[in-house]
């Protein structure tokens, strides 16, 4: 019996979309798959939608799920709860699926038994279009068995992104691990982390072909750059730099370099919000952390360097300034 594969869904609002997503699933080449979809307190058609389908097509992969809305961290939690899989998928209900999308990640992963497989990802500006705007993900790592530690290096270093549906996971792994309910920015970022931290000795493998196409659009479960998202970029960037502190798989002077970057957001957020003390205070932390932060490479350095400069000689709000007028003009 071939291995069932867990695909979670978390969904909200998302009436424009999902019909295109339920024609992908169901017409995948793999087929010992469960579909979870979890309405996240939808006020759109999109739960009628998705359960008219069901009823419809009586394809039993697919489960649907209901509850009021409290964010994508509890949604993909309900999913994992409700996960029977021996490997488990993570796709959002805005995205557009190659046919054989989870058969080659499957494939991926059993080939070598590995732990996890990561992928590049396709991100396009609108589902009906082919046009690829970048491909995420694509780094050369010049093998194809990474080590825990190799993945997150390039992760604190800013080469890889944490995009949920760029891999694929065995489900034990997610056996004590849940998504952050209290943050909606950067929760896969600290799951993702958390598991490599938890597992040290995590098989991976490295798969070089996109499958997956990213709607970079304005729908869908992600908000609007806010003081809450500053906040919880802050939050999750602080948590992974008390864990580098006691993890041999997370360098903390990358970790700090990665808290930095948060920083800088929240300065930026400040500058435009108005808000003077939170910029005090954000500044404060910047030039604190700076000296032990370790950069990915001689741009990024200097990059810093020289914000860290504006920030001390109290330069940055000016230099902000300026670069708005002129990219407004």
């Amino acid at each position: 019996m071939m291995n069932k594969i867990s695909v979670i869904i978390p969904m909200y609002n998302a009436e424009k979309t999902i019909e295109e997503l339920l024609t992908n699933l169901s017409e995948q080449s793999f087929s010992n798959v469960e579909y979870i979809i979890v309405d996240d307190g939808s006020e759109d058609n999109s739960f009628s939608m998705v359960d008219n389908y069901i009823k419809k097509t009586k394809d039993k992969r697919f489960k649907l799920y209901h509850q009021i809305n409290k964010g994508v961290s509890s949604a993909r939690n309900l999913g994992l709860q409700n996960a029977n899989g021996d490997y488990i998928i993570f796709v959002d209900c805005d995205d557009r699926l190659d046919k054989d999308f989870i058969e080659k990640y499957f494939t991926t992963i059993k080939s070598v038994n590995a732990d996890i497989a990561l992928f590049p990802i396709n991100s396009i500006s609108s589902l009906d279009s082919n046009t690829i705007t970048k491909k995420i993900n694509d780094y050369n790592f010049k093998k194809s068995i990474i080590n825990t530690s190799e993945l997150s290096t390039k992760i604190l270093e800013g080469y890889i992104s944490t995009y949920l549906f760029g891999f694929i996971f065995k489900s034990s792994l997610w056996k004590d691990i849940q998504f952050n309910e209290k943050i909606s920015y950067k929760e896969d970022y600290l799951a993702l982390l958390t598991i490599l931290i938890t597992n040290p000795k995590c098989k991976i493998v490295v798969d070089h072909h996109p499958y997956y196409w990213y709607c970079d659009n304005e729908y869908g479960l992600s908000g609007k750059y806010s003081e809450k998202r500053v906040e919880d970029g802050l939050q999750v960037s602080k948590s992974i730099l008390d864990k580098s502190e006691i993890s041999n798989i997370l360098d903390y002077n990358l970790a700090i370099n990665a808290y930095l970057v948060a920083d800088l957001e929240a300065i930026n957020y400040s500058i435009e919000a108005h808000k003077p003390k939170h910029f005090d205070k954000y500044s404060e932390e910047y030039l604190s952390l700076f000296k032990k932060a370790k950069f990915p490479d001689k741009k990024t350095a200097i990059k810093r360097k020289v914000q860290y400069i504006f920030i001390k000689l109290k330069m940055y709000k000016f230099i902000n300034f300026i670069k708005v007028k002129q990219s407004g003009d």
